[in-house]
């Protein structure tokens, strides 16, 4: 099972140029220097990170199979924009699928498993620290599907992982303390229920979690239109 590997997890610099320019555009995107409907300027790109076009355009095409950046004919990569109705579906069909995996989950849940749960938690606040937006992200990824890989349900947890790549996008843009504090807490809640077996307790705190999470970016949303209307 993936916790079963945590321990063996380094931040070595990644091997080769595609992902290595996968890593750098999804820091970008998570920090907003690449904005949500900002078009991808593959020259500049490949110019300033000193590699052919070559690894950009396949990066380009991982991001856009996660749904990250959308491709337009004659135009090229943009990054994804989602409207609220998208973030509320995407957000629906996560509870739908999160739910069940969590219930099978928690009845499994073993030593390893929470001990690797709690060193996620751990890391989590050393990157939030350090203003490690992508660390972060891909740790609090961990850290949830540690829990949902437990289930022994893979095919869903693949239609959840692409749910989560969809909307990834807008998880970067609720990066920052004031965030970090409510979402450490929603952890050590699920943390909490999976460590005491209590099934019910740890879909409730993951329900929390996403309704905390799906606010903060609908406000965003909405902030970020009124904006726009009010350049007009």
């Amino acid at each position: 099972m993936a916790y079963q590997k945590e321990d063996q997890r380094s931040f070595s610099t990644p091997p080769t140029s595609q992902e290595a320019v996968l890593r750098e555009i999804r820091q970008a995107i998570m920090t907003r220097r690449l904005k949500p409907g900002q078009w991808v300027r593959q020259l500049d790109l490949a110019k300033r990170l000193n590699v052919s076009a070559v690894p950009v355009r396949e990066a380009l095409r991982t991001l856009e199979a996660e749904g990250q950046v959308v491709y337009e004919r004659h135009r090229g990569y943009k990054v994804v924009e989602l409207s609220r109705e998208q973030i509320e579906e995407i957000y629906l069909a996560r509870r739908l699928l999160e739910d069940e995996l969590t219930r099978r989950a928690v009845a499994k849940a073993d030593a390893e498993l929470i001990r690797c749960l709690e060193r996620t938690i751990v890391r989590m606040n050393k990157l939030m620290e350090a203003g490690d937006v992508l660390g972060y992200t891909e740790a609090n990824r961990e850290f949830h599907f540690l829990l949902f890989e437990q289930a022994g349900l893979p095919k869903i947890c693949r239609m959840v992982d692409i749910l989560w790549q969809n909307s990834e996008v807008y998880r970067g843009l609720i990066f920052g303390p004031v965030w970090h504090k409510q979402v450490q807490k929603d952890h050590r809640a699920i943390f909490e229920a999976c460590k005491s077996g209590d099934v019910a307790g740890a879909i409730a705190a993951q329900e929390v979690h996403r309704s905390n999470a799906l606010a903060k970016i609908i406000a965003l949303l909405e902030e970020t239109e009124a904006t726009r209307k009010g350049e007009v």
